[in-house]
């Protein structure tokens, strides 16, 4: 599925309101001299409300379908429409809610 290309400062958020952050070694690749995310990258999940319930809060996020087209260092991109999966107590998707809206892919 066709979107945007995410970058490392994108806004992303866990369906229990914690923030995801990307963490990417791609320093290359830039949209507006911010580096693009890959699907090696790590996600960092801070302030997950899972944990004020006493279960276990999402700390990772999986990105299983990364860009089929679109290449970074020789490893997929991520898009902005694929669908995640975070790591927690209660598995849940993980929203890109603002990304770059310039460069897309497949």
């Amino acid at each position: 599925m066709p979107g945007y290309l995410v970058q490392v400062g994108a806004t992303l958020q866990c369906a229990h309101a914690g923030q995801v952050s990307i963490v990417s070694s791609n320093a290359r690749v830039t949209s507006d001299n911010v580096a693009l995310g890959m699907a090696t990258d790590s996600f960092l999940v801070a302030g997950c409300q899972l944990s004020s319930s006493g279960l276990s809060p999402c700390i990772d996020v999986l990105w299983p379908q990364p860009a089929q087209r679109v290449f970074i260092n020789n490893l997929p991109a991520l898009l902005s429409t694929a669908t995640t999966q975070t790591d927690g107590a209660v598995p849940a998707p993980a929203v890109v809610i603002m990304t770059q809206l310039r460069v897309w892919g497949i």
